[in-house]
Formats: structure tokens, sequence, C-alpha cells
């Protein structure tokens, strides 16, 4: 190695050929001596947790830059061995520093953090009326120079402001502030706010007073029963219509035409009258016109109608307009079709004569309308005694005709055998039983229990207060013509305190409507029933049996538990019982169960089930059917009854077999179910032919095909109405 006294003279001679070299040299001698470390850059601006690359070469004594080994260290954050740097999260300023290894001989760069060092308000200033609102807005700006998004909380004076800068002022005028606060900082920044209120608007002035009322229309014709609306407009002197002023009407006549506060005139009879609206003392006028409608129509109710041979039934007559308007007052006169079945008198008033029919004619200004009248056959007289129950009676009295007892519950309690309790037209009620009859008859003195008007005598149950309308624990009692209603469990029970088999016999329940039974919320097992049939040689014939059941979900708000609304309630419910006969009745509306079921919940089984001359409309679209034979059960017969609309077929053998099924129709399939069935003369996939079924009317028109269809072996000797089945004998509860 050359010695360094030599170099300038290397230099010098090297002068006349080439200009010297002076670039720094990659190396480092071991008499080249750092004397200096360059951090570069020397000084650079980061954010918080930013990362940078710093450089370093080292500077011997004569001056040439040259590389170095050397360690890092920072104030603060972090740095690689490799001069990575990170900023720690601090707006603090850092020192980063090199130092050569084996060597104190260091270099350093600092480290400026951006940082907010000032935040400001907008606007700066600002005025508001009271009661008006602003919104305020916060930027910041750095020490680099540049604006950015700051978190600050404002407050106010003189009014309200929302964290996001929302200010509503309040209602006193002056100079108010909104305070900016950094968040987590110490800057802040305010805005001058000047409240200002406006002063009271003048008094209106007083109202242009009216000088002119006009009615319109002018004049009007009415019908008596219609109705007709009147404005009125009312003007100023300068013909400028005055609105919202206080009006007052009158008619000249109020038994031709009335009219309402807001105008409305409503004709009365026919005849003319002076409709006056007032205002402030000035009037207008309209002149009305009434005349009598003609009749368009006549409707008869009921129609059609039913009444017992000696007994009397009321018609009533409605003459209607062509818009279907009733027209009282009109004159009508009564027609029978067959005196000797039937007779009218001159007020509507039908007195039953002999067995048949009839049809009853209502005549008003040449229109007519007409009831079928059906006459059946008498109720049985009193074998021993006729006792009497009135809603005007007295328990304390004899139970004569004259002096009648107050409740059935006390006819039952004192009656004899052979006693027919006559219960006269009336609500009845009770407590959890409407009526329990615990006492018994006999094989030759039954217990009668009689409406005497049948449906007239109600049991009612108040709206689910009451449990049952008839409980019957005894022998020997018939339960006839009353109807029953709004109990919560059962309208009738035939009980004699048994489940495995029957605890009382002998029981019938003849032209009884029951209806509306167990119309709650409730999710239980416990089956809600028309008739809930426990009892031996029971008999239940010409009822109307329909609308049983829970509330279903979304019925008067009900949310019910589970699934039991589908299928737990029935218009009969056979539990036990031998030789129980269900003919002639009509049942309709069963959606939360079936209209028959047989089952026992133990499997108890019975023998002799006979189920005839029944018509059954509309289905339980949760279930097949609308007879179910659920539990083994002997001698079942299914002859003649219509089945209109089930869900699949008219039976469900679910748990059964074996059984007689004749002379049914259905307009789906007969049964479905169960083995060794008797099938014979059943017409599937038919329509009966109603004379109106969605009207309830389930009499046969006169080409209906279950006319004469019935198997003669299991008709009985009349239908529902009490019509003899003469000739061959029809499906379903009516002959005709």
């Amino acid at each position: 190695m050359r010695s360094r006294t030599t170099l300038p003279c290397i230099l010098t001679l090297l002068a006349a050929v080439a200009a010297c070299d002076l670039r720094a040299r990659s190396g480092i001698g071991a008499d080249d001596t750092v004397t200096q470390l360059v951090v570069s850059p020397d000084s650079t601006m980061l954010d918080p947790s930013q990362s940078y690359q710093f450089r370093v070469y080292g500077r011997t004594e004569v001056g040439d830059s040259v590389p170095v080994s050397v360690r890092w260290a920072a104030s603060a954050g972090i740095i690689t061995s490799a001069g990575l740097y990170t900023a720690d999260t601090s707006a603090a300023d850092v020192v980063v520093t090199a130092t050569l290894i084996n060597s104190t001989v260091s270099g350093s760069s600092r480290v400026k953090k951006r940082r907010v060092i000032a935040i400001f308000i907008s606007p700066k200033s600002v005025t508001v009326p009271a009661g008006g609102s602003q919104q305020f807005a916060v930027y910041g700006r750095r020490n680099s120079g540049d604006s950015v998004n700051v978190s600050v909380t404002y407050a106010a004076t003189g009014g309200t402001v929302s964290g996001s800068g929302a200010y509503t002022a309040g209602q006193s005028a002056g100079r108010y502030r909104v305070i900016a606060d950094q968040r987590g900082g110490s800057l802040a920044d305010t805005s001058a706010v000047t409240i200002t209120t406006m002063p009271p608007p003048p008094p209106p002035p007083p109202p242009v007073p009216v000088v002119s009322v006009t009615v319109s229309p002018a004049s009007t014709g009415l019908v008596v029963g219609q109705t007709a609306q009147l404005s009125v407009t009312t003007k100023d002197s300068a013909g400028n219509v005055l609105i919202g002023r206080t009006i007052t009407w009158g008619s000249s006549s109020t038994s031709v035409a009335t009219v309402s506060a807001s105008g409305l005139v409503a004709a009365k009879a026919a005849g003319s009258a002076t409709v006056t609206a007032t205002s402030e003392g000035k009037s207008g006028t309209a002149a009305v016109t009434v005349t009598v409608a003609p009749v368009a129509s006549v409707t008869v109710t009921p129609a059609p109608a039913s009444v017992t041979a000696g007994q009397t039934v009321q018609l009533t007559a409605t003459p209607k307009d062509a818009g279907g308007n009733a027209l009282p007052g009109r004159v009508v006169t009564w027609a029978t079709s067959n005196a000797a079945v039937v007779t009218v008198s001159t007020g509507g008033l039908v007195s039953g004569l002999v067995v048949g029919t009839a049809t009853i004619t209502a005549t008003s200004e040449g229109q007519s309308g007409s009831s079928a009248v059906t006459v059946t056959v008498p109720a049985a007289g009193c074998a021993a005694a006729c006792r009497y129950v009135a809603v005007t009676g007295n328990d304390a009295n004899a139970g004569t005709k004259t002096a009648p007892w107050r409740t059935i519950q006390h006819a039952a309690d004192v009656m004899n055998p052979g006693d027919t309790v006559i219960v006269n037209d009336g609500v009845y009620t009770g407590g959890a039983n409407v009526v329990t009859i615990t006492r018994s008859g006999t094989a030759t003195a039954w217990f009668v229990f009689r409406a005497a008007n049948r449906w007239g005598a109600i049991i009612d149950g108040q709206n689910n207060s009451s449990t049952t309308g008839f409980e019957i624990n005894g022998n020997y009692i018939r339960v006839e013509g009353f109807e029953v209603r709004n109990t919560s469990r059962y309208a009738m029970e035939t009980y004699g305190g048994r489940e495995d088999i029957a605890g009382n016999h002998d029981v019938t329940l003849v032209q009884n409507h029951l209806h509306d039974v167990g119309h709650i919320c409730t999710g239980s097992t416990g089956g809600i029933v028309g008739v809930s049939a426990y009892s031996d040689n029971l008999v239940i014939e010409r009822n109307v049996i329909h609308d049983i059941g829970r509330l279903g979900p979304g019925e008067q708000g009900c949310v019910e538990p589970n699934a039991n609304w589908q299928n737990h309630d029935h218009g009969i419910y056979n539990g036990v019982g031998n030789n129980v006969v269900i003919r002639n009745n009509v049942f309709y509306n069963f959606t939360h169960g079936w209209a028959i079921q047989r089952y026992n919940g133990a499997g108890s089984v019975t023998t002799g089930l006979t189920i005839v001359n029944n018509t059954f409309g509309f289905p339980n679209p949760w279930r097949d059917a609308q007879i179910i034979i659920a539990t083994p059960t002997n001698n079942v017969v299914i002859a003649n009854n219509l089945f209109y609309q089930p869900t699949t077929a008219g039976v469900w053998f679910d748990g059964s077999n074996g059984g007689t099924l004749v002379g049914n129709v259905s307009t789906n399939s007969i049964q479905t179910g169960g083995s060794g069935l008797t099938m014979s003369g059943n017409m599937t996939n038919t329509d009966p032919l109603f004379m109106n079924a969605t009207g309830f009317d389930f009499h046969l028109t006169a080409g209906s095909p279950a006319r004469g269809l019935g198997a003669a072996a299991w008709c009985p000797s009349v239908d529902f109405d009490g019509v003899a089945r003469s000739g061959a004998c029809s499906a379903g509860a009516y002959q005709n």
C-alpha cells in the first residue's frame, strides 16, 4: 500500500495527462478512519404508526463516503437492524440514531409527528331566529398544513346542540356561543351565535259579515226513506264566498222531512217542506217534495217456517222498494195455498191444522213474497201432570199454567215421574249448568221437558259463563224443542258418572237447536260438543246442531298454543253407550272436529250405533270426513245420510272395522278406511241439489238425486219437519 505522502505527487504527475479521480472509494482501509455518520434523510415527517426506511453512510476524515455497519436506535417507536422505522402512536417528535459498530461515531435524523395543532368551527358566527336551527361542522389543521376531520364534543349556550353539531336556538334573543372541544385533546374553538325574535303579528281584521246564503240544490224530490245532502254557500257584499261560517238548519215540516246539523235531509212522509239554512242572521232555502216509493218486492220471514199442528207461528212481510229499502206502513194481504193444512190471519199469524205443507203468500201493491210452511206432528201430551215455567213466574208458585215456576231447575227438582214441564218462550240462564236433571222417570212415566214453542225457550250460557245447558244424569228423560247457545263446553250432556260403561239410560233429545258453543280461546284436550253422549238407549233426532267449537288462530285475537282447535270439537261425541240412535238431524259448520265422533280413550267397546237420515253440511278443512268412528264399535249402521262437501269422504273408519253403509249420498267419497264393510246403494261425487245450501236450507229440490234413494229398512216414519216419509224414502233429514 502506498503511503499518503506520495499521493499529491502522483496526482501532480497525472495532472498533465488526465483530471484527478476524486470518487469515493468502495472500501475502507485500515488507515481510512470514519469520522462521521450521515443518516438520510436528516429529518422527515410521519403519521403515528407510519413506517419509513432510513439510510446511512460513513464519511472518512478525507471526505470519502463509505458504507458502514451501524447499530440503530430511536427515542420512541421501533426501528429494525436494517433501519426500518415504525413510529409510535404519540404526537411527540422522535430522534433516530445510527452508531458505528465498535465505535462511538454516530449520526441522527429527526422524525416530526404530524398532529392537529388547531381546530376550527364553521360557521364562525351566525344569526338564528328563536327556535331555529343551524348545522355546525369542525375540522382540524395539522402541523403539516393539511386539514383533517376531528372528533369533538359540542356545548352551547342559549339553546341546545346535538353530538353531530345540530344546534337549536332557544326562545330568548341575545348573543350566545357554540363551543367545540377536541375529544381526547385540549384544542377548542367557538362560534358566536346571535338569536333574534320576530315581533308578534298584528291582530287579524274582523271577519267580513255574511250578506247572502244560498242553498243548493234549490229544490229536490225524494221518496219516503231516502236522504239527500244539501250544501250551503255564504257570500259577502262583494259576492266573495265566505268559508268556515256557522250554519244552522231547520225544516218547516219535520213530519215530511227532517234535516241534520250538516244539511242531510231525510224523507219521512209524502208532502212538501222548506229547508232553511241560516248564518249570521241571513237565510237561504230549498224546497223538498216527498213522494211514496212503489213496492218492488215483498220478503216474508221466517222462510221456510214450521209449526206444530194445533199451534201458531207468526210470519212477517216486509215490502221493499227497488233499492231493497224497507217500506213501512204499506198494506199487506195474506193468503194460504192450502187452507185445509194451514190458515193465515190478516196479520200473518199462521195456524197449523193438520200435518202437511202449504205456501203462505203476502201481497202488497201487486208484489208478492212467500214462505213454505210445514205442519208437523203435535208433541205428546202430559202423561201425568203438566207443569209450567215462565220467565215471569216464581218458584214459590204452584207451577200451573196461570201460576208458573220461574226456573227449569226448580221444575227438575220437584217434578214427579210422568210429569211434563212446559217451558214458555224466553231466555233462561243459570250457574255452571243451567239445568241439571239428576232425578229419573220410569219406563212408563218419563220426565218430559218441552218448550211451549219450538226454540222459543232459550237456554243461554251468557257468553260462556255456564259450562252446560242441560246436564242429564237421570233415566227416562225427554228434552224437546229448546234452543241452547253460548255455553262454554256442552249444549247438552247425557252422563251417569261412568266412562267405561254407560251410567244412565233411556234419554231422548228431540227438535232442539244447539249452536255457538265453546267460542273460547283454549288449547285444552277436552272436547267442546253439542251433545256429549254417554248413555244407553239414547235417541238424538230432529235437532239442528251447528257452529260448535273453540276459536281458531286469529279469531277474535286468539293465539292457540297447539293444534287441538283442528279436531277436538264436535256436534255429537259418543263416548260410551249401547243402542245409540242418531236420526233426522241437520249438522253444519264443523271446522274444529266432526259432526259425529265415536271415541273412547280407554278403548271401551259399545254395541249398536245407528246413524240414519241425517244431513251434513260443509267440511272441516283440517281433517277428513264428517263422521269418524275412532274406536271399536259393534253393529254400526250408517244409512240414508247426505254428506255435503266433506273433506275426502263422508265417514272415516279410524280404529274400527265393520259396519253397514247403505243409501248414502256424498259430494265426495262415502268412506275412507275400515274393512269388513257392507256397502250398497250409495252415490258418490253427487250434488244432492239442496234448495239453498249456503242459506242452510237443506230441503231437496224437485230434481234432487237423493229423493227416493234411501234404504227402506232404515227409514224413519217422519222427517226433520215431522212430514211422513210416505212412498220411497229420501236420503237426508228432509223427505222433500
